[in-house]
């Protein structure tokens, strides 16, 4: 029963803009490969590892100009909002 109405949570979700279908396939050596799908567009990408699968998801976020939840790392500089200044750890 429970499976069931995560699958109709799961139908009822494929609408938004941010969603993903993520195919990963691990292999013996710890590698991984697959393939990521964005739900609305129904664009498909294929990648080699975790790290080319998470710029790619990050990629489509941006081109669609929505903020992803959790943002990467990177190395340009950007302003610091003042409500995360003040000892905390960024």
């Amino acid at each position: 029963m429970a499976m069931d109405s995560n699958n109709k949570s799961l139908k009822n979700n494929r609408n938004r803009s941010s969603d993903f279908i993520l195919n990963i396939i691990a292999n013996d050596d710890g590698s991984v490969h697959g393939k990521v799908e964005h739900c609305k567009s129904g664009e498909a990408k294929y990648f080699r590892s975790l790290i080319e699968m998470t710029i790619l998801i990050n990629e489509k976020l941006d081109e669609l100009e929505q903020e992803p939840a959790n943002q990467i790392r990177s190395w340009t500089r950007r302003p610091i909002p003042i409500s995360l200044k003040g000892g905390k750890v960024l």
